[in-house]
């Protein structure tokens, strides 16, 4: 019984003796041999190779990524338009999928060889027809990007390749806009040790870090960032029998349950973290669906036989201020929407201004208004709030006026 144990101790004693300690391989070279290094990673990849259709690589990643991006995506709280810093980007795969869903994306890394790859590929993607990605190298010291120009940083299994987190934080702060936020996807505390990162770094050079959150938060919050948030959903899930599973959706977990959740989750999270944290204080507003809300109504005025003329009192219900309707239709200004739903082949009709300023929470503005009456007759007017680029508010839930001219 005494001999196993100390036989199992030597050998990870000899085995650990063969570990490569990134704390010194980060310091070995200077930072333009480190960018050296993970552009020459990618020299000998083609537009062919199976690391252009990531996220879809291989079966075990692309449920990881799929698991991943959906994580990242809900601490980035995105916006259409938002100008995404896609850090460490490689050959673009996030920033493809950023443009897919309407943001701006700059994919900036050390590589240009990546860029390139990338960049090439985006081109002959027909899903990617009429989007756009900016490709953007950088010296792995100061961000391409002017200052307080970004919305939203993403990391994506790319700040574990950073060989001066701070200075690279630093960099993050001063790209952002107030409130701005950044997200991380990245692996655990003991990254570095696993068999994969030994390889990378023992075959490549390339810098394969641990992520420490509790260190990287020091940093963070000494230079400003705020509200770290941390996800604890994992790519491991738990899988249950029907009884156990309406058990714990019916709030009736037992012990067992509860400690199985736990165990599956800290399994999960032994080698990832998702976080993000923010420029000051964390700014939600019109420009994203959560938390809009609204009601209001609408009464008729004497009118011309050219001008249907009214007036409105609306109510922001929800918990997001409303950005100002006066500055044209720019994503997520709030105004009073028009639409002519029996005109289908152009039946958004117009749009009533709101206000200026704000629309706080709990704020009610009144408004009048007129619009022209078109000639054909009968005609129907349906009246909805709508954040410009962003939804109707009828599709989350506001009631709509519907008037009639005979």
């Amino acid at each position: 019984m005494s001999e196993e144990p100390l036989m199992r101790k030597d050998t990870i004693m000899v085995e650990n003796s063969n570990l490569i300690d990134v704390k010194d391989l980060i310091g070995r070279y200077s930072n333009a041999e480190h960018v050296a290094r993970a552009d020459a990673y990618f020299a000998g990849v083609t537009l062919d190779d199976k690391l252009l259709r990531k996220p879809f690589f291989g079966i075990p990643d692309t449920r990881a990524n799929m698991q991943g991006i959906g994580e990242v995506l809900q601490h980035l709280r995105l916006f259409p338009g938002a100008r995404v810093l896609d850090f460490g980007a490689g050959t673009g795969w996030f920033s493809r999928i950023l443009a897919m869903i309407e943001c701006h994306p700059i994919a900036v890394d050390v590589s240009p060889i990546a860029l390139n790859l990338g960049e090439r590929a985006f081109g002959r993607d027909p899903t990617t027809t009429g989007l756009a990605v900016e490709w953007r190298s950088f010296d792995g010291l100061s961000l391409p990007v002017e200052s307080g120009s970004i919305d939203r940083i993403v990391c994506y299994d790319s700040f574990h390749h950073v060989a001066d987190q701070a200075a690279i934080l630093s960099e993050f702060y001063r790209a952002l806009t107030d409130g701005g936020r950044v997200a991380f996807h990245e692996p655990g505390p003991q990254h570095s040790t696993i068999p994969v990162s030994q390889y990378e770094m023992r075959r490549h050079g390339v810098i394969e870090n641990d992520i420490v959150v509790e260190e990287i938060w020091r940093l963070a919050e000494s230079i400003g960032f705020s509200n770290l948030e941390l996800t604890l959903s994992t790519p491991r899930t738990l899988s249950v029998p029907l009884n156990r599973y309406s058990r714990i959706i019916n709030g009736e977990a037992t012990v067992k349950d509860v400690s199985a959740i736990l165990d599956t989750i800290v399994q999960g999270a032994a080698n990832l973290r998702v976080f993000s944290m923010t420029k000051g204080d964390d700014v939600t507003d019109s420009r994203s669906s959560a938390g809009l809300a609204g009601v209001f109504d609408v009464v008729l005025a004497e009118s011309t036989p050219d001008l249907l003329r009214g007036r409105t009192r609306v109510t922001n219900t929800g918990s997001t201020p409303w950005r100002p309707s006066s500055d044209g239709r720019l994503i997520g200004n709030v105004a009073l929407g028009v639409q002519r739903p029996d005109d289908t082949a152009h039946p958004d009709f117009g749009r009533i201004w709101l206000s200026d300023d704000f629309i706080m929470p709990g704020q009610t503005v009144s408004v009048d208004f007129s619009l022209p009456i078109p000639p054909e007759r009968p005609a129907r007017f349906l009246f909805d709030l709508v954040s410009e680029g962003v939804t109707w508010f009828e599709q989350i839930g506001s009631k709509p006026v519907i008037l009639r001219l005979s």
